[in-house]
């Protein structure tokens, strides 16, 4: 790695900083409530303090004996300012209050003391971080995790695709690089493979699929053997997030009511739609199964959310279709929806194609598909249920259920067992269900990592205090959506099972887009610092002076070059 000029970036790396810290403030605004609270506490008392208990009894309405005995704490992270998300984590732990924070007891007792008083730092863990493909925060994320709450240091071997961006992460990590805490690599697979399989090597973190995680633990020659004899190829610890094929239940009123107005469905369908376009739907937790009633009592509700889901799709702008082997999954998932023949209607949208036209990259563009199925209990072919498509598709079911709480039943059912994975869902409901809903979801029969109420899956990975699949449900035969959880708060709890991230009803207003004027000062001031808020002539002087000064400081004297300062 080639050396920084302290001199020339030292104030801009400050403002570069700075910047950052608005912006993640911002996104984890909760979380940095309680971390810095915490961390107060800690050097004052040296303990932590652990957060609030919240009582989801009393704030949704439901009879607290419907969820007595679970051995399972419900802890309030905070509310997110700017979306007003609150954030709730459910712990595992059968007696009152937290054991005690890992992290914090990390801080605490990793620290060893020599007879004359000198610190030496602790023997730590190697973890192996193979960054992810699709969103280039996931890697710095890991990372902290790895470091900060697990206390290893890490080696982060960089997707190919998103290779372009290790300068940048290595700017902004330099302080871990330089100081040896952290290796940032591009590797090739046999490099890749040392790495992995290094008897130095104590952890290894995946964000990927299924079908990477496997390879790794059981190897390529004969996996289903080991399998079978549960003798991994891999002698490291392993972490992984693998996604899943992510259910959007809609849950409609009991009774007619006025909570499903025109603007709800147009608000909540456009929720769905975005969570289906987004990143060109290559998110790990991208809407692909949106689930509504079937009965003929709630037929004009789910068709005329549908209908609204669909326009909002249409004309949505068409992402290139980057990521490797997109165009296979694509083709194959229309495969899998024509073979079901007539039970399954399919729409491909190709309004949104029109405004693509002959740009440079139109070819490696994917119009967004949907199928509609008719009748799920007469589908025999389970793929479109157990196989992540990391494409531009939706598939839409509708189930049965006389009453929206017997259709929310079936709907937790079809989604726990027949939809592969459970790192996120998102819950649409208005507030006459959350008394019915909301004590099910606690108990566990909608047991997702993150369960998100009325709000996008990813606001879970955004500012819950959990992410990650439930703790508990996988195996290294059985994956799942990976094991141990990738975000938790800080290490705040020890055994956390799920969170839940909740929006009220009808307040999921995200602000617009930033205006052109004020998007190119917060660029400013993320690469120059604070000279960005300066004049362009008073930079500009400020820049020749200093390239001036450069020129004549190997002439002058350090008392000239001070007076001429």
């Amino acid at each position: 790695m080639a050396a920084r000029n302290v001199d020339d970036q030292s104030a801009d790396g400050a403002g570069m900083a700075g910047a950052y810290g608005v912006i993640l403030a911002a996104l984890i605004g909760p979380l940095c409530t309680k971390l810095k609270a915490n961390l107060l506490a800690l050097q004052k008392t040296g303990k932590a303090v652990p957060p609030e208990r919240v009582d989801l009894a009393k704030e949704f309405g439901f009879d607290p004996t419907e969820v007595e005995g679970l051995g399972v704490q419900t802890y309030d992270m905070g509310t997110d300012p700017l979306m007003k998300i609150r954030s709730i984590v459910i712990n595992e732990e059968e007696e009152e209050g937290l054991s005690q924070a890992r992290f914090y007891q990390t801080m605490l007792k990793n620290v060893s003391t020599t007879s004359s008083g000198d610190q030496k730092p602790p023997l730590g863990t190697v973890c192996v971080i193979l960054g992810a493909g699709n969103q280039s925060f996931l890697s710095i994320s890991d990372v902290l995790y790895h470091m900060f709450v697990r206390g290893s240091v890490a080696l982060l071997k960089h997707h190919p695709v998103l290779i372009r961006c290790k300068p940048i992460i290595d700017y902004v990590m330099a302080p871990l690089i330089d100081a040896g805490y952290l290796v940032s690599l591009d590797a090739d697979i046999p490099l890749t493979q040392a790495l992995v399989y290094s008897e130095l090597t104590d952890a290894v973190h995946l964000t990927g699929g299924i079908n990477t995680h496997d390879a790794i633990v059981w190897g390529t020659e004969e996996p289903e053997t080991r399998r079978a004899k549960n003798e991994p190829v891999l002698k490291a610890q392993m972490f992984a997030e693998l996604g899943a094929v992510t259910p959007y239940i809609v849950v409609p009123s009991e009774t007619p009511t006025t909570e499903w107005t025109t603007d709800m469905i147009d608000m909540y369908a456009g929720m769905c739609a975005f969570a289906v376009a987004d990143n060109c739907s290559c998110n790990c937790l991208a809407c692909k199964v949106l689930i509504l009633p079937g009965d003929a009592k709630f037929d004009s509700f789910s068709t005329q959310f549908i209908s609204k889901f669909k326009e909002k799709l249409e004309h949505t702008k068409l992402e290139p279709a980057y990521y490797p082997g997109i165009k296979d999954r694509y083709n194959l998932w229309m495969d899998n929806v024509d073979s079901l023949g007539d039970n399954v209607c399919k729409t491909v949208c190709t309004e949104n194609r029109k405004d693509v036209g002959s740009l440079p990259g139109s070819e490696f563009v994917l119009p967004f598909a949907i199928a509609e199925v008719k009748d799920v209990s007469a589908i025999k072919d389970e793929s479109l249920f157990r196989t992540e498509p990391f494409a531009p598709v939706v598939t839409i079911v509708r189930l049965p259920g006389a009453t929206a709480t017997e259709y929310t039943d079936i709907a937790f059912s079809f989604a726990q067992n027949r939809l592969w994975g459970n790192l996120s869902t998102s819950l649409i409901m208005p507030p006459s269900m959350y008394s019915k809903v909301i004590p099910k979801v606690i108990r566990g029969e909608l047991l997702y990592g993150a369960v998100c109420i009325n709000a996008p899956t990813f606001m879970g990975y955004q500012v819950s205090g959990y992410w990650g699949a439930p703790r508990g449900t996988s195996t290294l035969q059985d994956a799942q959506s990976g094991h141990g959880e990738v975000c938790n708060a800080g290490g705040l709890f020890d055994t956390p099972r799920n969170s839940i991230a909740w929006v009220p009803w009808g307040q999921l207003r995200p602000p617009g887009p930033i205006p052109p004027l004020v998007s190119k000062c917060l660029a400013r001031i993320l690469a120059l610092g604070w000279k960005a808020l300066l004049p362009r002539r008073v930079r500009r002087m400020l820049a020749m002076q200093s390239s001036s000064l450069k020129h004549l400081s190997p002439l002058l004297s350090e008392t000239q070059l001070e007076f001429s300062c």
